[in-house]
């Protein structure tokens, strides 16, 4: 029963989201090797951090035009990272998630998740306070763009 609870956030405006679900209908992007789906009851929307694979970045950089010098660099870009949230933002539509569920701002982390790091079980779930503590300053930027004032 506590999973359950903790999977539903209420959203500023007073509605609920399923993270897990959400992140089922995000997890089609071809972007998505892994996505942690998080809400702010001070938020409209949710936003997610986006486990991409590595291996594959350069290649999409390419495609789109975008130059970058390391991986750390293409990650934090704002038209890479853009371009991964356009596409999300397809797979909401396609999934017909209603506009509270489609993601305001996405963070990029290029390392791949795995149990031997961390961020996922034996089972392969995903460990939230885990991948939420590493990628704690993005989140925090992310949720800046979105309007939120955060503390440091």
């Amino acid at each position: 029963i506590i999973d359950r609870r903790r999977n539903l956030v209420k959203l500023a405006h007073g509605e609920y989201v399923a993270l897990e679900a959400l992140e089922s209908a995000y997890a089609s992007s071809r972007y998505v090797a892994n996505i942690c789906v998080c809400a702010d009851a001070r938020l409209p929307r949710p936003c997610a951090i986006v486990n991409v694979d590595a291996a594959l970045m350069p290649c999409w950089a390419r495609e789109a035009g975008i130059a970058y010098v390391s991986l750390e660099d293409l990650s934090t870009s704002r038209a890479f990272v853009q371009m991964v949230l356009d596409d999300l933002k397809q797979a909401a539509r396609l999934a017909g998630l209603s506009r509270q569920e489609v993601l305001a701002d996405v963070c990029i982390d290029p390392v791949l998740w795995t149990p031997e790091n961390g961020m996922l079980t034996a089972a392969s779930k995903l460990r939230r306070a885990g991948i939420l503590r590493r990628n704690h300053a993005n989140v925090q930027e992310m949720y800046s763009r979105c309007g939120l004032l955060v503390e440091t």
